[in-house]
């Protein structure tokens, strides 16, 4: 099996990490909004998933997120199609070493019967895996299976 990542990007990214004790990108799950900034990157989102709050009053959060260094190339990816009220996918490219990586952070909201669910639909890891076939992949998330 091959590593998706080389000994020497591996001492790299590390060597990266160490001197500046910064990683190069956060992918996070159950952020429950758009709001928190971390000084040094950029914060991505996709909030799709309704809340409902007290009073009855629905409100959307986003539950799914990259941050990714500023002084990082990067581009965010159009996941908004693969958003719905029961899941949330957020993607980034960036390249690091000269090298392309794909980056996506996913959050599924639980359920009970998960067969009976419509709507969470896990196709956009194929569909961005065929849109971006040279990039190097790192998809994480809370997929409630």
């Amino acid at each position: 099996m091959e590593l998706p990542f080389s000994e020497v990007q591996c001492r790299r990214a590390w060597e990266l990490f160490r001197t500046t004790g910064q990683p190069l990108a956060l992918l996070l799950q159950e952020t429950r909004g758009t709001t928190p900034e971390i000084a040094g990157y950029q914060g991505y989102f996709v909030p799709s998933i309704h809340h409902k709050q007290r009073g009855g009053q629905f409100k959307t959060e986003a539950q799914a997120a990259i941050f990714i260094r500023k002084d990082i190339p990067h581009t965010q990816v159009d996941t908004s199609s693969y958003c719905t009220e029961i899941q949330e996918t957020v993607a980034v490219r960036c390249t690091i070493n000269k090298t392309r990586y794909l980056l996506a952070s996913h959050y599924a909201r639980p359920t009970t019967n998960y067969r009976a669910t419509p709507g969470i639909d896990y196709s956009w890891l194929p569909n961005l895996r065929q849109q971006y076939p040279h990039d190097k992949l790192l998809f994480v998330g809370d997929f409630q299976r």
